[in-house]
């Protein structure tokens, strides 16, 4: 029986941010669904000749102030790994200082310098 792991997280505000997690790869690593508050947000396969940790972008969030959870449920293994074990280091939030409002095209903006006289 492989039991999902789940890993709980409180955010005190507001955030949008590109999330990434470090994991190990090794020879015995599995095949991992991951879910963030109940949302698909990766498949990964941890399964590597040599024991290495390895960042995987899990995509670009809105994740609002409070509890959340980051799960990762076994959904099998390559066919040259030997188990389907899974090695969590860290969940990792990136912030833009600044976003652009979405369509916002910055080369039409008012008092932006055309394209070849900057």
């Amino acid at each position: 029986l492989l039991v999902p792991v789940e890993i709980p997280f409180t955010l005190e505000k507001e955030i949008n941010a590109a999330l990434s997690v470090r994991m190990l790869q090794a020879p015995d690593y599995g095949r991992y669904l991951v879910r963030l508050d109940g949302r698909e947000v990766a498949t990964l396969d941890l399964q590597h000749p040599s024991i290495a940790p390895v960042v995987h972008r899990i995509g670009a969030h809105r994740l609002p102030a409070g509890p959340h959870v980051l799960r990762f449920e076994c959904v099998g293994k390559a066919a040259a790994s030997t188990g389907y074990y899974l090695g969590f280091d860290t969940l990792a939030a990136r912030i833009q200082a600044y976003n652009r409002p979405e369509g916002f095209d910055l080369r039409r903006a008012q008092g932006a310098a055309a394209p070849g006289t900057e």
